[in-house]
């Protein structure tokens, strides 16, 4: 179980990449990321412009006809996030006497995915 504890998110932390951007438009226009943004989510200059035009750039590729066979407009990002709350003393019911109070250790934890 220790193992499992420490081991699973050490390996887990060790083969997550740190982009967090939606490459839709750089895929769209053939266009590296860092032809609109500085460092992710800061936009630079051009990356501004790009943004203040409704996101596109005046060429055939804005032409709703225009359709690349490797482009698929759809974009997914989900964000894992393991959560855990402890609370020390918390009036919980007694099972074996219904009447009773007891005040013990309360832990809830689990797994989310967000952003989806």
């Amino acid at each position: 179980m220790l193992f499992a504890v420490f081991c699973c998110p050490s390996l887990y932390a060790a083969a997550a990449s740190g982009v967090r951007a939606i490459p839709a438009f750089a895929r769209k226009y053939g266009l590296p990321c860092s032809a609109c943004h500085e460092a992710w989510p800061k936009l630079n200059a051009f990356g501004q412009t790009f943004k203040d035009n409704g996101y596109q750039l005046g060429n055939d590729r804005d032409a709703p006809i225009w359709q690349q066979p490797t482009y698929w407009p759809v974009a997914m990002r989900i964000t894992p996030n393991w959560h855990r709350n402890s609370q020390d003393r918390a009036e919980i019911d007694d099972p074996n006497n219904p009447g009773a109070i007891l005040e013990q250790k309360v832990t809830t934890h689990g797994f989310d995915l967000s952003g989806l």
